[in-house]
């Protein structure tokens, strides 16, 4: 009888052990990226509103060129500093990329405006699809413990949380 408790007893115990695997949930942070986004795109925009006609206003290329250079690192470095080095290279690209051709593809007269459009889509693609992350996530463990001791059975649950 006292055998067929053990019996019981470990088969309990080996049935009942946690055997949980690492889950992964996928993470975004894009809403760190449209930070130097937003302000890149603002100053790009402001810039390209101060020139009038063929005239170009005081302080209108420095603006452009924070604006700009804002815009084209500050996602891919966000990117990089989590480690995520491939969405890194191609925020890099579309960045360049997307608002050479919609300056290239406007028509006429409205070269600004293309420009803007290809860095809003980039932004756009950027935040969607590249700013996420998949982070493993530890499950909780628990397993049922029994020790003999002097004149009986000590029983107990261990686990990490």
């Amino acid at each position: 009888m006292r055998r067929a408790a053990l019996l019981i007893l470990a088969a309990l115990l080996l049935a009942g052990a946690s055997t949980a695997r690492a889950e992964s949930r996928v993470e975004t942070y894009a809403s760190r990226t449209l930070v130097p986004d937003a302000i890149g795109t603002s100053l790009v925009a402001f810039a390209l509103t101060m020139a009038s006609g063929e005239e170009i206003a005081p302080g209108a290329p420095q603006i452009a060129f924070a604006g700009a250079l804002t815009y084209v690192v500050g996602a891919p470095l966000i990117h990089g500093a989590r480690n995520n080095n491939g969405p890194a290279f191609a925020s890099l690209g579309l960045r360049v990329a997307l608002p050479i051709a919609g300056a290239y593809l406007a028509p006429d007269g409205h070269v600004p405006l293309g420009l803007l459009a290809g860095m809003v889509t980039a932004v756009a693609i950027d935040a969607v699809f590249l700013a996420r992350q998949t982070i493993e996530v530890e499950p909780r463990r628990w397993a049922p413990t029994a020790m003999p001791t002097h004149g009986g059975l000590s029983l107990g649950i261990s686990g990490a949380f």
